[in-house]
């Protein structure tokens, strides 16, 4: 993301066509305790959590 810098806060939401949205924040991260959370959904592992963001990213960047 363009004009972001080392210490920029990050918003990050996962749309239910399953786009990944990201923008700049200027909160603490205490005041996005359960943001993301959805009683709906299973967990993900941390692998499939990294799977998900490299493909979106290789596909935002062809």
């Amino acid at each position: 993301m363009p004009g972001l810098h080392s210490g920029d806060k990050l918003e990050l939401s996962c749309e239910k066509d399953d786009q990944l949205i990201g923008g700049s924040l200027n909160k603490n991260v205490d005041d996005l305790y359960g943001k993301l959370f959805n009683p709906e959904r299973e967990p993900l592992s941390t692998e499939a959590i990294n799977d998900a963001l490299r493909s979106t990213f290789k596909q935002q960047q062809l």
